[in-house]
């Protein structure tokens, strides 16, 4: 069993640098060689080299263990903790409200630079809704909606771009093509 521990070693360092990066490298060789026991006991001949077969139980004893780790982790909390954390989190905290208010204040000075059409089909767009049931509602067509939408980034865009102190280049595009035509 010793003369796989170069093994274990080597395949712990390479998962822990492709894919576990946030657990520590011991950690991972020691549930390897879980691994390498579990595959030594569960071993037969008739399944080919055990090289083969117990390399990924090895790997496959790393990644359980981190998965058993992360759902230990997300549900478990002593009861004194789930008191605290019950007391302290009746709402959001004053920062989030604050920032939450001035996000919306701004969309609300954004939106009030459109027009009643623009707007009309700005919200209409980011509901989701399709763009003929868009153009029905108006009765236009799909192309007057698609411009309407356009003109409404347009406007949003500056109005964000000025607010920043920034100056937009004419070279940029304005609005990405997805969404001035809908795929």
């Amino acid at each position: 069993m010793f003369e796989h521990d170069s093994r274990v070693k080597r395949i712990a360092r390479r998962i822990h640098w492709r894919h576990l990066t946030h657990v520590d490298v011991a950690d991972l060789v020691q549930e390897g060689w879980i691994g390498l026991l579990q595959s030594w006991r569960g071993y037969d001949e008739s399944q080919g080299s055990f090289e083969r077969f117990s390399y990924y139980r090895i790997i496959g004893a790393m990644f359980d263990a981190h998965k058993r780790r992360g759902y230990r982790n997300e549900t478990y909390m002593p009861l004194d903790a789930c008191l605290v954390a019950r007391l302290v989190s009746d709402g959001p905290l004053p920062d989030e409200i604050a920032f939450r208010r001035e996000e919306a204040q701004l969309l609300v000075n954004f939106l009030g630079d459109l027009s009643n059409s623009e707007r009309r089909v700005l919200l209409a767009s980011l509901d989701r809704v399709p763009l003929d049931d868009i153009a029905a509602a108006c009765d236009r067509s799909a192309a007057w909606v698609r411009s309407k939408r356009a003109s409404a980034i347009n406007k949003i865009q500056a109005s964000m771009f000025k607010m920043l102190g920034g100056a937009r280049s004419q070279q940029t595009r304005a609005v990405p093509r997805e969404f001035v035509r809908p795929r």
